[in-house]
């Protein structure tokens, strides 16, 4: 089992088999790679993590602080009440649906290394999202729970260096794109 995997389950997010087989992806990519900063795009809560018995905001979060030793965290949520900020997670109020909030989220954040969109799971706001963020993401730009990804592929022929749409169910999909 990889460390990610390890962690995924101490923290209790569902990017693990058996719901999810992200963290193993994951652990390959990033294995061996210098990241200081990460961006995550929905934090997750309860009402919607009901697959995930004792789910607590934040589980994602706090599995990318452990495996990325010294790298800053950073989160956005448009539910307010799901914000946190604890040792090197730091957590802002935005709605990946509209641009304004996405521009000031990048006022905040600055240049990062990796992006995780895991936020409304919704096609145009995955578009939209990676339209603004992109050029601040230096090593990766990764969409969890991917439900059209041809949309998402015509948007940004360039850069796709992987489309992983292994599924264990219908979302269990990436769209990967790799900056450097």
């Amino acid at each position: 089992m990889s460390l990610l995997t390890k962690l995924a389950l101490k923290y209790g997010t569902d990017k693990c088999p058996p719901m999810q087989s992200f963290t193993p992806y994951y652990e390959e990519i990033f294995k061996g790679l210098s990241v200081k900063s990460l961006l995550e795009i929905g934090i997750g809560y309860p009402g919607t993590m009901q697959h995930m018995p004792n789910y607590k905001i934040g589980a994602s979060l706090r599995m990318w602080r452990d495996y990325f030793p010294g790298a800053q965290i950073y989160a956005c949520d448009i539910r307010e009440d799901t914000l946190i900020n604890e040792d090197r997670i730091k957590s802002f109020h935005c709605d990946q649906g509209d641009k304004n909030s996405l521009r000031s989220l990048i006022d905040h954040v600055g240049r990062v290394d990796i992006v995780i969109d895991d936020g409304s799971h919704k096609t145009e706001h995955q578009i939209l999202s990676a339209k603004i963020l992109l050029p601040i993401v230096k090593k990766y730009y990764i969409i969890e729970d991917v439900k059209e990804p041809q949309k998402i592929l015509k948007e940004f022929p360039q850069g796709i260096e992987k489309a992983f749409l292994k599924s264990n169910d219908f979302d269990d999909r990436l769209i990967v794109i790799k900056k450097w």
